[in-house]
């Protein structure tokens, strides 16, 4: 069944990992998304591991 959350939590991975998608932007979007509780907290915590700061 189709996950509207986790299909969220991969367009951010997958966008940042491509580089269209900067760490800033990654950050705005995340917490954007989890204050109007679309993502988990987990959810969001993956996204973090996944879209290291960079440097």
């Amino acid at each position: 069944m189709f996950n509207f959350s986790d299909w969220l939590k991969a367009g951010i991975i997958d966008g940042y990992k491509k580089g269209l998608t900067p760490f800033s932007k990654v950050t705005e979007i995340t917490a954007t998304y989890y204050s109007k509780g679309l993502i988990s907290e987990e959810q969001a915590h993956e996204i973090m591991l996944a879209c290291p700061i960079e440097e």
